[in-house]
């Protein structure tokens, strides 16, 4: 049997060849972003595609109006949180001061009031850059007062009912979503 010389590739096959080589380089890029952005919290994750939240804290300790939440790499203390009735009386404000004692930016991104009330954060007065899409910056080794004057904003859309405390969800980018238990000023 003899061999004959092969024929060079046409130029469309090699054309056809580079195309499959970048969309593979792509999707191989692709693939390890994902994976790399999905990276950045603890093993402990919730079920679902691209989710980076740790299913729940290491620990958790609580009194009316402040909160321990300690996760690997993220250690937060959450003190003086109140909802006071806003000025139409239609809505509440929660004020807190979130001390990130970790060395792990964090945000909080989240919160619900009773009955599944999503509250809605804002920029208000605050420096630019403490507040974005992720919610409110918390930078490692900080603290964030947010309700105060000059600071971000964070509304409920009902007042608060009445009594001396209320549930709150708060959910962390990092350290996930703790119970806060708000008191009530009228």
């Amino acid at each position: 049997m003899t061999r004959t010389a092969r024929t060079p590739r046409s130029p469309r096959h090699l054309r056809h060849h580079t195309r499959i080589s970048r969309l593979v380089s792509v999707t191989a890029l692709a693939a390890a972003l994902t994976a790399a952005a999905a990276g950045c919290s603890s093993s402990g994750q919730r079920q679902g595609a691209g989710t980076a939240f740790p299913a729940s804290p290491a620990s958790e300790s609580a009194a009316p109006g402040a909160l321990s939440v300690s996760a690997p790499g993220t250690d937060l203390v959450i003190t003086g949180a109140t909802v006071r009735p806003s000025g139409d009386g239609k809505s509440s404000e929660l004020s807190l001061t979130v001390t990130n004692a970790g060395s792990i930016p964090e945000h909080l991104a989240a919160v619900t009031g009773p009955g599944g009330a999503h509250a809605t954060i804002a920029q208000g007065s605050a420096p630019a850059g403490v507040v974005s899409t992720a919610g409110i910056l918390l930078s490692g080794h900080s603290t964030v007062k947010v309700g105060g004057s000059g600071d971000p904003v964070v509304t409920l859309p009902a007042a608060p009912a009445t009594g001396s405390t209320e549930s709150l969800a708060v959910e962390f980018a990092v350290a996930g979503m703790v119970h806060l238990t708000a008191v009530v000023q009228h």
